[in-house]
């Protein structure tokens, strides 16, 4: 049997880059821990703003995933803080925890269970528009 080393390189790389970006998750408690002590993380909610809007972890930057591109100058200022991406379900986070880690972010963690399950679980919520948007 020939073994096609493109391709196992290729796999290898793939596993590395998911497993690095999921391994840091940040479970809802913890969370909830953390936005009570004096190091509160900053928490960035990459849904839409009309998801943001109806329902969003208290404290939470509205920034949808498809304009991280356009706030990164804004948010290179947090490019040293502790900071927890969620969206609805975790695909739109993991894509902005992607982006974000290449431009050199290294405190990121990503809401297990993103809103979908902070929701489920009764933890704390506040609806209205984002008053803390960050600007290009």
């Amino acid at each position: 049997m020939r073994i096609n080393l493109k391709k196992v390189l290729i796999t290898v790389i793939t596993l590395v880059v998911v497993f690095s970006v999921n391994a840091n998750d940040i479970s809802q408690n913890e969370l909830s821990t953390q936005m009570r002590s004096i190091n509160k993380p900053v928490i960035i909610d990459v849904r839409t703003v009309e998801e943001y809007s109806v329902g969003h972890i208290p404290g939470a930057i509205n920034i949808p995933h498809l304009q991280i591109q356009t706030k990164m100058k804004a948010l290179l200022a947090l490019k040293d803080k502790d900071v927890v991406l969620y969206c609805r379900s975790g695909r739109r986070a993991i894509i902005a925890k992607e982006y974000l880690i290449s431009a050199g972010f290294s405190k990121l963690t990503h809401l297990d269970g993103d809103f979908n399950a902070w929701s489920a679980n009764k933890m704390p919520t506040e609806k209205g528009n984002n008053k803390n948007l960050m600007t290009p």
